[in-house]
């Protein structure tokens, strides 16, 4: 019990920021959902052939929601590789 007082008096101003209403809607929730998508596709795949088809995969999953890092190609060399242009560009 005293262990549980010392650790609430050592995080008392983080669990008092926790119940003002400034602060409610801080969560990293969508992190951790994003990194279980992650490990899903990591594992439904038993294994891509090279990182590019992973990190590709994992593109394609999150194509709606989120911008990608633009990793060892330039936006002119993806839009040679496909027929039709991505929707929106991509961040370096």
């Amino acid at each position: 019990m005293n262990r549980a007082k010392i650790t609430l008096r050592r995080h008392y101003q983080e669990i008092s920021n926790s119940f003002i209403k400034d602060y409610k809607g801080y969560t990293n929730g969508p992190v951790e959902g994003c990194n279980n998508k992650i490990k899903v596709i990591k594992r439904t795949a038993y294994g891509f052939r090279n990182f590019t088809n992973f990190r590709l995969r994992i593109l394609v999953a999150f194509s709606t929601s989120f911008y990608s890092i633009n990793y060892k190609n330039s936006l002119k060399q993806l839009n040679k590789k496909t027929t039709n242009p991505p929707e929106r560009e991509l961040v370096a």
